[in-house]
């Protein structure tokens, strides 16, 4: 499914997360997955508020999907991200201008949300 969206939202200021190198999930504390790999990296989780004419929804961005906005991938950002105290505090700010008020077609993925409710 598609729909071309403005962004209405940035939420929250943490855009990367720790996710398991073997199959994306987020990366338990215990050190190993339910997976079985012990590796892990940093990958993109941008959660937003979208709108069209018709409505507004939630959405969250993960993973590849972002190189190309931020133009690296989620553990290189982390790796900078860890050099730079300036780059840290200004992210939020950037990504908010690069983002809220612009126009994008957005691809979704649905999965079925058995026992699940709609918020």
């Amino acid at each position: 499914m598609q729909i071309c969206a403005v962004v209405l939202e940035v939420q929250g200021n943490e855009f990367l997360y720790r996710a398991c190198s073997g199959c994306k999930r987020t990366f338990p504390d215990s050190g190993k997955c339910i997976c079985g790999s012990n590796t892990s990296l940093a990958r993109y989780k941008i959660s937003l508020r979208l709108g069209d004419e018709s409505a507004t929804i939630r959405a969250a961005l993960f993973g590849d999907s972002l190189n190309a906005l931020f133009g690296c991938s989620g553990e290189a950002l982390n790796q900078a991200l860890r050099k730079s105290l300036k780059l840290a505090s200004d992210l939020p700010s950037m990504v908010r201008g690069a983002l809220v008020g612009h126009r994008f077609l957005f691809g979704f993925r649905t999965a079925d949300l058995v026992g699940c409710e709609a918020d």
